[in-house]
């Protein structure tokens, strides 16, 4: 039974990943038991985010526990002023907990990309809610994410090594000085001679990006300017937009094909497509012009298309059904 003196060591093991399942199901009632306790769950994974490495000893250590829940109960005082669950949708992560809820299991895993010829042309393809991995001819390694497709002909000769890239893919370059390995996006050209790099160009996005990893890219425009990246690096450009270069997380970037889905801050008409993708499914959302704004923060690993429902609806009023591959939310309080 979940109590005042137990509860930090669970909540802390759970964030571990130690629990069993029994333990699991027993941290799910408790924090759907009322309020108090989902935000106390909140704050406790906020500081385990942002503390996690010290956590632990503080966990077994009774006066640094005394001053961290003195710092809870003074954020829980001010927040209730605020409206406190308001408050967390407005600027908390939704947290992405692997709960267990009933309902079908929408998971998605690493497999190989159908290939398809014609005309001399082949091109990889990778369903929604899968990702792939192929090799291509001169041994560079592509993942695909979902819903992405790859394709190129006569590859490697006249010196060149070009694809085109519609969707996602991340690409380890073979090394070949002599033959530069190119891939065609709807906005840019990126050239490389063996390196590192991420590439995200669906056709119902606005933009392309590319990310760099390791070595060094040129991207070339439509307009025929060219720009070169360093690591660390992401290029931004649409049929619109000049090119804009910053300095990102890359891991966070490229951690899609560990089966890993990381949103930051990201609105919900960039949201669904995304999950769209990453399950394999239909969603529709009511009065998306009313919502289209609202942003989540999000990591998602082995949850199912459920529990990230389900955990969505912890910290902002929404209502969900799912029926088969199509799924409808309704927001309630924006």
């Amino acid at each position: 039974m979940i109590n005042s003196r137990n509860k930090k060591k669970l909540i802390i093991r759970f964030l571990n990943g130690e629990m069993s399942l029994p333990e699991r199901r027993e941290l799910e009632m408790w924090i759907n038991l009322n309020d108090e306790n989902l935000q106390y769950f909140h704050m406790v994974k906020a500081l385990y985010d942002a503390t996690h490495k010290e956590l632990n000893k503080i966990a077994n250590t009774d006066a640094e526990w005394k001053r961290l829940n003195e710092r809870i109960r003074k954020e829980k005082k001010k927040a209730r002023k605020k409206r406190l669950l308001v408050t967390y949708r407005n600027i908390a992560a939704v947290l992405l907990i692997p709960l267990i809820v009933a309902g079908a299991l929408y998971l998605t895993g690493t497999s190989k990309a159908t290939k398809v010829t014609f005309n001399n042309k082949i091109t990889a393809l990778t369903p929604k809610g899968e990702k792939s991995k192929l090799i291509l001819p001169d041994n560079t390694v592509v993942w695909l994410n979902s819903g992405s497709k790859l394709s190129y002909s006569n590859f490697g000769n006249n010196g060149l090594r070009k694809v085109e890239l519609e969707g996602e893919a991340f690409f380890d370059v073979a090394k070949d000085k002599q033959h530069p390995f190119i891939v065609i996006t709807k906005d840019y050209d990126v050239k490389v001679l063996g390196t590192k790099f991420n590439v995200r160009s669906y056709s119902n996005e606005n933009t392309s990006e590319t990310v760099l990893e390791e070595g060094s890219v040129e991207i070339t425009l439509q307009s025929g300017e060219k720009y070169m990246l360093s690591p660390g690096q992401m290029a931004v450009a649409g049929e619109k937009t000049a090119l804009n270069i910053s300095n990102v997380s890359v891991i966070n970037k490229i951690c899609w094909k560990n089966n890993i889905l990381k949103l930051n801050n990201t609105p919900v008409k960039d949201m669904v497509p995304m999950l769209e993708r990453w399950y394999g499914v239909h969603i529709d959302v009511t009065d998306m012009s009313r919502v289209a704004d609202k942003r989540f923060t999000m990591t998602i690993k082995t949850e199912s298309l459920q529990e990230v429902l389900q955990l969505m609806k912890y910290v902002t009023p929404i209502k969900y059904s799912v029926n088969g591959d199509n799924v409808k939310i309704e927001f309630l309080d924006v």
